[in-house]
């Protein structure tokens, strides 16, 4: 515990929009000279010479030097002093860096590339496709200027990353060496947005071992990350909700939880305190092990993932009862399933029992989705669009179970999972996600009840609030 000295509490993925640009242009590069012509240029650097003494060094014969000699005079780099000698014209001396150097001749090309860059700060991010789709996060709002001027904004950031985009070898047509013959841009032929796409960024929130929130690290995709946080705080801070704390503590009444509510500080919670009961609770197969964070991050999914391994198969087949009810209610939440996590944990929750060849004892497990009702065609839309994966084994809740601050995977009778979505805008800028598991029958049952009496409970007469599958 003594080398702990931060928790992650959340883990959000935040879309940033990327435009991609086919970008054509001109660079001059120095580039060798032809085998002869080189080696005249380095002979005469040295010395001015006469026809015939050039002849002699290279064996030419007189019509081959008179060739030779002519050709790189109507080119320019050579002249007859008053001596009558060959030498060097100011032009070819410049091809030289010092006595005995490689001459080397300046040209223009033309090339281009297919490359991407967000729209923040016009970070260029390479050649390549992000591959990611629009989900699993939060977008990151674009003032619809920049949007309209990607095109001239990219050409501006472009020509000023110049060095950088080279030096990352993003364009592959052109060859850098060291020293002072870098290439340099000439001009800016055309660039011509070819699509968009986000560039998924994941923020891990995190806080020290009194609670208090640690500063977001820089992203690594981002040459400058300035941008991409200021946009982060704006989206956070427009999406704030009043404090949840009462809400919470009254949950944790109704589910009979009298411990977790004693890793809450001033701040947002104890981290020492968490630590070290987890670190008991481990030892202890029939307690509760406390967690941080969402469900379905690395650390909570893999615990999580282990006790289902070991459960659901010592589930002994019951004869003349039904099956157990696996079931997972997802709160309401906008940054529960903003993570590209989510759809590996989704699809391993709902296949453990076939996977565990479990189908005998237990139920098919089912996903519970918070809507307002069985007419909320957006709720329902992002729902199929969010958790397509796993859609057949989705149902939509009404919601308003513990309003919608406390997620639950239950394993009727056998195990459960509760996680509090905890507000507390003063101190954090996002959700906190905090809770436990346990295998106690009697936590179990308690928080069963409570569960089990709103998923088959009616909100009215003829409205029940499971409103069935999703997939229809």
């Amino acid at each position: 515990m003594s080398d702990i000295t931060s928790v992650v509490y959340h883990e959000i993925d935040f879309l940033l929009p990327v435009h991609r640009f086919n970008v054509k242009f001109s660079y001059v590069t120095k580039e060798g000279l032809p085998f002869i012509r080189e080696f005249v240029l380095r002979l005469l650097h040295l010395s001015a010479l006469s026809p015939l003494e050039i002849a002699t060094y290279f064996g030419f014969s007189k019509r081959e030097a008179d060739e030779a000699i002519s050709d790189l005079l109507d080119k320019g780099d050579l002249q007859f002093n008053d001596e009558g000698k060959v030498e060097l014209t100011s032009q070819s001396k410049g091809y030289f860096v010092s006595l005995g150097s490689t001459p080397q001749v300046s040209a223009v090309k033309e090339t281009g590339a297919a490359l991407s860059f967000e729209l923040g700060a016009f970070n260029c991010i390479g050649k390549g496709r992000t591959n990611e789709k629009w989900n699993h996060g939060v977008k990151l709002i674009i003032d619809n200027e920049v949007i309209a001027n990607s095109q001239k904004l990219a050409s501006e950031n472009f020509q000023r990353q110049f060095y950088q985009i080279l030096e990352k070898e993003f364009i592959t047509s052109i060859r850098v060496p060291d020293g002072p013959d870098r290439p340099r841009l000439y001009t800016m032929d055309s660039v011509t947005k070819l699509g968009q796409e986000p560039l998924r960024l994941t923020v891990k929130f995190s806080i020290d071992l009194d609670g208090v929130p640690i500063e977001r690290d820089d992203f690594d995709s981002l040459e400058d990350s300035e941008r991409a946080h200021e946009l982060i705080t704006t989206t956070l801070s427009e999406s704030q909700r009043a404090n949840n704390l009462t809400e919470i503590a009254h949950a944790m009444g109704i589910l009979g939880d009298n411990w977790t509510r004693d890793l809450f500080n001033d701040a947002s919670i104890d981290v020492s305190a968490l630590v070290r009961d987890r670190a008991v609770a481990l030892l202890d197969d029939g307690g509760v092990v406390p967690l941080v964070g969402p469900l379905y991050s690395q650390n909570n999914w893999d615990l999580i993932q282990e006790h289902l391994n070991a459960i659901l198969p010592a589930i002994e087949k019951r004869s003349n009862e039904e099956k157990l009810d696996m079931i997972w209610v997802a709160p309401s939440d906008r940054f529960w399933e903003a993570s590209h996590r989510l759809p590996a944990s989704a699809d391993s929750f709902v296949n453990c029992v076939r996977a565990l060849k479990c189908e005998q004892v237990v139920n098919p497990p089912v996903m519970f989705l918070p809507v307002s009702g069985d007419d909320d065609r957006r709720t329902i839309a992002k729902w199929k669009r969010e958790l397509g994966n796993v859609l057949g084994s989705t149902h939509g809740l009404l919601e308003g179970f513990l309003d919608g601050n406390v997620e639950i995977i239950l394993v009727e009778n056998s195990y459960v999972v509760v996680c509090y979505h905890v507000y507390k805008a003063e101190s954090l800028p996002v959700t906190l996600p905090v809770g436990f598991v346990s295998k106690n029958m009697g936590i179990i049952k308690s928080v069963q009840k409570v569960v089990l009496e709103y998923t088959k409970g009616m909100s009215s007469f003829d409205n029940p609030n499971d409103i069935g599958s999703l997939k229809g």
